[in-house]
């Protein structure tokens, strides 16, 4: 299914690391009407996870339809391995407690990672650090954008 436009400018807040009350005073609409489109391009996009921010931000740029969106100037990053498996997994939705059962690491290694990966990405969220990455041409997803 197609997003509409006034999703995409939601999805495009949540891309620069914006929260959703930034984002509803910015487009001069209400909060519950940010987080109404946020829900409909959730669903639009087959995202079933309950943490579909990041989900949402991969789909969009996996689609094309934050193409339009000026990469954020940003240092080049190499991320190791395991930031990637973690970038990963946030794309996917995955939840803290669902990285550490997937990995088999503990939650204090995961929070620590989690960390250091927004750090090095300069994020405010794993969803901004998705969108960084696609920014940045690093893998997202298992795949490369």
């Amino acid at each position: 299914m197609t997003l509409t436009q006034e999703q995409i400018e939601v999805i495009c807040g949540i891309a620069r690391g914006h929260t959703l009350h930034r984002i509803a005073r910015t487009l001069r609409i209400s909060h519950g009407a940010a987080r109404k489109r946020l829900q409909a391009a959730t669903r639009s996009a087959g995202i079933t996870t309950p943490r579909a921010q990041a989900p949402l931000v991969d789909y969009a740029y996996r689609e094309g339809y934050l193409a339009g969106l000026p990469p954020e100037p940003r240092s080049p990053v190499h991320l190791g391995p395991r930031l990637e498996e973690l970038l990963d997994a946030y794309a996917r939705g995955l939840t803290t407690a669902d990285i550490v059962a997937e990995t088999g690491t503990t939650r204090s290694t995961i929070t620590d990672r989690r960390d250091l990966l927004l750090d090095l990405l300069g994020a405010h969220s794993p969803a901004h650090a998705v969108a960084l990455a696609w920014q940045q041409a690093l893998t997202t997803s298992g795949r490369q954008p």
